[in-house]
């Protein structure tokens, strides 16, 4: 895919290298002289120093063959012009981040997909893991939802049964969905009949934060 990011900042070029390990073509807009230099010196791509607002930008950055547009600046207005700019252009795909709060219906009636307010949700993520510490890691979803990832202990209750035997046993509650599970390098979608063993890292999806003597039931 050929990919136009907006911005250099943190998230910007995190995106950008991801996009670059996966063999995505990536074009970075950046207003900021210091940005757009540093992200030079490290990044393997075509770098347009400007402002989104300026006339003929997009078409310079090759919008017309874009697979994606992509607002990761820390400015909700520069994005807002940005998924603006895309849509004029019927870029396929228009998604983008959203600094504050209240902002987010105005990019949404433009037809973006968004992020609100990445900051509190990395916040969210890192509070997540001081108040679960068993888990490797935990993703907030809306509504007090989240799905995180735990390893299997060797003492776990869940250690070598099926999940259909769990379930049975009444050793998974109903509301924990497991979502998938690594072994290694490997990745499963699980079934009735998948066994979970000890050292088999899951992602478990939930609609309640779990207490550590429920995790028990993974960690042991």
């Amino acid at each position: 895919m050929f990919l136009i990011v907006l911005g250099a900042g943190a998230i910007g070029k995190s995106l950008i290298e991801l996009a670059l390990e996966k063999g995505h073509q990536v074009t970075l807009i950046e207003r900021n002289p210091e940005r757009a230099k540093a992200a030079a010196e490290h990044l393997d791509i075509r770098i347009i120093h400007g402002d989104i607002a300026m006339g003929g930008i997009l078409e310079e950055a090759g919008v017309e063959k874009a697979d994606a547009l992509i607002g990761t600046s820390g400015d909700d207005a520069s994005n807002l012009m940005a998924m603006f700019l895309g849509r004029e252009h019927k870029v396929p795909t228009l998604i983008t981040i959203v600094n504050h709060k209240g902002h987010e219906k105005m990019f949404e009636r433009l037809g973006a997909k968004i992020l609100v307010d990445p900051e509190v949700l990395i916040a969210k993520h890192l509070f997540g893991m001081l108040e679960q510490p068993t888990l490797e890691s935990v993703f907030p979803l809306p509504h007090g939802a989240q799905v995180f990832e735990v390893v299997i202990g060797p003492e776990a209750k869940i250690a070598d049964l099926t999940l259909g035997e769990a379930g049975a046993q009444k050793i998974l509650p109903n509301d924990l969905l497991i979502l998938w599970i690594q072994a290694g390098e490997d990745y499963r979608i699980p079934h009735g009949k998948t066994v979970l063993h000890p050292g088999d890292r899951i992602a478990v999806f939930t609609n309640r934060t779990v207490p550590p003597d429920e995790l028990k039931i993974f960690t042991g």
